[in-house]
């Protein structure tokens, strides 16, 4: 099974070919701002706000992955639209791992995160 991350980079790949042929305008975005977003979002979780590529705006991490929506068709021509959807809303709805460990964290110290990563969240 192909996971979410290798679906997202495909779309990405093959999203700027399909924006030409229906002549939208490519994206401004950058690849060092996609790379420092990732970063972000590793660091501080989907709660913190992200830099929106369309305008360089800081959002929140929600509105940004709502761009997931640019993606849609090439996501679709790879069979991949559902996965990435459920991965995105899951991280939405549980928090990303940086939370969840902080958490953990909060709650029962070393112990609780061990707990986190060992048991079935």
């Amino acid at each position: 099974m192909t996971d979410s991350r290798t679906l997202l980079r495909s779309a990405r790949r093959t999203q700027p070919l399909d924006d030409a042929q229906n002549g939208v305008a490519p994206p401004s975005e950058t690849g060092e701002l996609l790379a420092a977003n990732t970063w972000w979002a590793a660091r501080h979780g989907l709660e913190a706000t992200l830099c929106d590529p369309r305008d360089g705006r800081q959002r929140s991490a929600e509105a940004v992955v709502a761009l997931l929506d640019r993606t849609e068709r090439a996501l679709s021509a790879a069979a991949g639209l559902e996965a990435v959807r459920s991965a995105v809303g899951r991280l939405l709805r549980l928090g990303s791992p940086a939370h969840r460990q902080r958490a953990a964290y909060r709650r029962g110290g070393v112990r609780g995160v061990l707990e986190l990563i060992t048991g079935d969240w």
